[in-house]
């Protein structure tokens, strides 16, 4: 299932195929409601808090970094109450220890 708001990038055709070519079934939250996607709206506040009001970015490139390390600290090492004091790395590999599932 794939969870987002009603954001033009996220009701385009092109996804929209692309979700039933995937069996993915795509639901929307409800307009000004940003509780009902909690997690990701929590990833947003902890990128704004932890890397945007951090960091002056000279170029592309360097914001492109610094994003890149931001969150393979933050999926690797950044421990999260609600994973039970583990890396959302950590919490996906006692999940899936016996599956050839592979993270993104």
């Amino acid at each position: 299932m794939l969870r987002t708001d009603n954001g033009s990038q996220f009701i385009s055709h092109g996804l929209n195929k692309y979700c039933q070519q995937m069996n993915i079934t795509h639901e929307f939250t409800h307009v000004a409601t940003p509780e009902e996607n909690a997690y990701v709206e929590s990833l947003f506040s902890c990128v704004e808090k932890e890397v945007i009001l951090e960091y002056e970015f000279d170029s592309l490139h360097h914001a492109r970094e610094v994003f890149k390390r931001y969150f393979l600290y933050h999926n690797t090492k950044r421990r999260r109450h609600a994973l039970g004091r583990r890396s959302p790395q950590d919490y996906w590999n006692t999940f899936f220890h016996f599956s050839s599932v592979k993270p993104p």
